[in-house]
């Protein structure tokens, strides 16, 4: 099952997949699979390609063909943190076995997780967020332009350079004076951006 989406006016394919684990799949198969995707696309699904260091119990030889042209293409690997797979047989154990290969733009954040809300017995879910994420905004004293040297004038005028400095209270208090002068000094010497 496959559609296509504009996601920031960039057409990406979203397709769901199941690999059954007795069929043998050569790295051509699927290059062929995702060369017919498009250039970005989001492929999820089950694809029989275990991988213990995504967090699978056991490994599997169809996992070394799916790494070698997700290397090969510079796609990604997305797995979930916990399990995707719930047997009702108890001789079974969860597993991770839904994964999503991607190849998105950059500026498309993504958080994969699992949702145990499904009525099915596999379980994870991918987020994507088109936005660019909010870069918090940078802590300055003051946002505009300085007049450098009235600022030098006012710290000279107002600092005090033979200020007693004896005990843990003086310090304090030269201090709290010495960062008062500066945001002062800050303050009236710069002009704001509008």
């Amino acid at each position: 099952m496959c559609t296509r989406k504009l996601i920031n006016h960039i057409p990406i394919t979203f397709a769901v997949t199941f690999c059954p684990p007795k069929h043998k799949i050569t790295p051509l198969q699927y290059e062929n699979f995702f060369n017919d995707l498009g250039h970005y696309f989001i492929v999820g699904g089950d694809l029989n390609a275990k991988n213990q260091p995504r967090g699978c119990h056991t490994s599997n030889p169809k996992r070394l063909t799916l790494i070698q042209i997700v290397n090969r293409k510079n796609y990604s690997i997305l797995a979930p943190p916990d399990p995707t797979y719930w047997p009702t047989s108890k001789n079974k154990r969860p597993d991770i076995l839904d994964i999503f290969i991607v190849n998105i733009p950059t500026n498309i954040q993504n958080v994969i997780n699992n949702c145990l809300e499904l009525c099915s017995d596999h379980t994870s879910v991918l987020s994507l967020d088109a936005q660019p994420p909010l870069r918090p905004r940078k802590a300055c004293l003051t946002d505009g332009t300085t007049d450098w040297n009235k600022f030098r004038e006012i710290i000279e005028q107002n600092i005090n350079l033979k200020t007693r400095l004896k005990c843990p209270n003086e310090l304090e208090n030269a201090v709290q004076h010495f960062t008062n002068i500066i945001q002062t000094a800050a303050w009236s010497s710069t002009i704001r951006k509008p």
